[in-house]
């Protein structure tokens, strides 16, 4: 993380960097020093026919069936900016970004992406720590939370959100997982598909989109990781 130390401290003198959860001495500090690395090129290479990133288009489909085209946004493992650079593209977009991301180099990103903040730690307790937000959106990175805290993660979500949530659910193959551990250590990664059909949703909140799709390719394993995509709506 020594490349974007100063770089980080100064966002957060800004005010445009908030640290919540020191990741120090934890497992998931190798995970955010990996994302570090990879912080500049990363949304390039997610784009690329290496990786073939699908998410973000199917969050933009969604919303655009929807009429959603402003509001606040609460992106979690908001990564680079991907999120956000993908709502650019709906006509009108006026959208106010605040991110959540264990990575100091992708909050980075981020932010000079239009993010107006980064909250930086895990989104276990940031989601607690954070108010309402029009939407909340969470691509690709709750295969981090376990399965014990899943529940718990999402109905916090549905908390928060006070229009839509905008969720992936990725299948973790065996193949992923083992070669990850072999890179970062022993960190769990969860496949919670079809998560949502555990839970009683909260009072006036439903389901209006869920596509399993082909979500992006691994460049460590070489293998195509499925997700199932989630928009939840609250009744007016």
């Amino acid at each position: 993380m020594e490349q974007y130390k100063s770089e980080f401290e100064r966002l957060v003198e800004e005010g445009k960097i908030e640290a919540i959860d020191g990741l120090e001495g934890k497992p998931i500090e190798k995970f955010a020093a990996m994302y570090d690395a990879e912080a500049e090129s990363y949304e390039a290479d997610a784009y690329g026919e290496k990786i073939n990133y699908a998410l973000p288009e199917t969050m933009l489909r969604f919303f655009q069936n929807h009429d959603v085209k402003s509001g606040t946004v609460l992106d979690l493992g908001c990564g680079p900016g991907v999120v956000g650079n993908a709502l650019q593209k709906i006509e009108g977009a006026n959208f106010e970004l605040t991110g959540v991301d264990i990575s100091p180099g992708m909050a980075q990103q981020a932010i000079k992406a239009g993010y107006e903040k980064v909250i930086l730690g895990r989104i276990e307790e940031a989601v607690e720590q954070e108010g309402s937000y029009d939407h909340i959106v969470s691509l690709s990175a709750l295969y981090y939370v376990s399965k014990e805290d899943i529940e718990k993660v999402i109905l916090s979500i549905l908390a928060k959100a006070k229009k839509t949530a905008t969720l992936s659910f990725e299948e973790i193959t065996k193949e992923f997982s083992e070669t990850v551990r072999q890179v970062v250590g022993d960190i769990p990664l969860e496949s919670h598909v079809g998560a949502l059909k555990e839970l009683n949703l909260p009072k006036g909140w439903s389901v209006v989109e869920d596509v399993m799709q082909g979500a992006w390719t691994s460049p460590r394993v070489g293998q195509r990781i499925n997700a199932e995509m989630v928009m939840l709506k609250k009744a007016e």
